[in-house]
């Protein structure tokens, strides 16, 4: 901060100098790479990718190599959490091909992460898993379909009765009458 107060005031002194104006510059970036890591350490991602992706254009406009190496290197991890934070969030709202897809990002960033592996690993499965229920449920869907149409087209079943109880035609017996 002190130094961004002294070039202020060379500024004002020498305004066209291009050399100051891009010390300016790398100082700003130094400083915001710096905060960038404080928020880092404190845990707030966003605002330390934020401060790194400003350190970042201040660094490109001033095309200073070293610093442009140490500031990409100080993107990767919070930009890798981030990934990996959101690929958590569709995971667990079961949307496992787009958390698949930001586990993977963020391996490219940190392919050693362990966590990130784990993730990435339970994401496929996952993935894996959906479509063989998928499977099997349009198999189920077919056979139930399959079934509907064959009792549709069966012809009707003949129902089975109990024969019916066979009584035996008695007539009244009358007394015998010899005739004569």
């Amino acid at each position: 901060d002190e130094a961004l107060r002294l070039y202020g005031l060379a500024m004002r002194l020498i305004p066209n100098d291009r050399a100051l104006v891009n010390n300016i510059k790398l100082a700003q970036s130094a400083l915001l790479n710096a905060r960038g890591n404080e928020a880092y350490k404190a845990g707030d991602d966003a605002l330390a990718l934020s401060r790194y992706e400003q350190a970042l254009k201040l660094d490109n406009e001033t095309f200073n190599h070293l610093n442009h190496a140490m500031i990409v290197a100080n993107i990767k991890g919070p930009r890798a959490r981030l990934l990996n934070n959101q690929g958590i969030k569709d995971f667990n709202a079961h949307k496992y091909a787009s958390a698949l897809r930001l586990f993977e990002q963020a391996l490219r960033l940190t392919p050693t992460d362990a966590n990130m592996v784990g993730n990435a690993k339970l994401a496929r499965d996952s993935l894996l898993a959906e479509k063989q229920n998928a499977i099997v449920a349009k198999q189920n869907a077919l056979v139930a379909k399959e079934a509907a149409v064959a009792e549709k087209t069966a012809p009707a079943p003949v129902e089975k009765t109990a024969p019916a109880e066979v009584k035996a035609k008695t007539d009244p017996v009358k007394p015998y009458v010899p005739q004569d």
